[in-house]
């Protein structure tokens, strides 16, 4: 599950974003990986799969969905599957905001 959904996301993030320097990419991997080891941490993989199935079964049915709301937004994995559209990352959003 880890390495292969949300890294394969992180990948096509990275190649679309022809103006990510080393040091973006750098960061972006370190974030997708010690949030997923948080997730682990706090038992939270298994919420991810049912976002991952929610957010894919909204995508097959043309529902519209929120761009973000609270604590969610500080989460770049779940920017990552497409629950929000806030890249943590880019505004500095602290991921503490969110695993608390």
């Amino acid at each position: 599950f880890r390495s292969k959904y949300i890294l394969k996301r992180l990948l096509k993030e990275l190649e679309a974003n022809e103006e990510f320097t080393q040091d973006d990419i750098d960061d972006r991997i370190e974030r997708v990986n010690h949030e997923l080891n948080l997730y682990e941490e706090y038992n939270l993989l298994d919420i991810l799969k049912v976002v991952i199935y929610i957010v894919e079964k909204f995508e097959e049915n043309n529902v519209v969905w929120g761009t973000g709301r609270g604590s969610s937004c500080c989460s770049y994995c779940l920017y990552l599957i497409g629950l929000h559209d806030v890249d943590s990352i880019k505004y500095g959003l602290e991921l503490s905001e969110f695993f608390r």
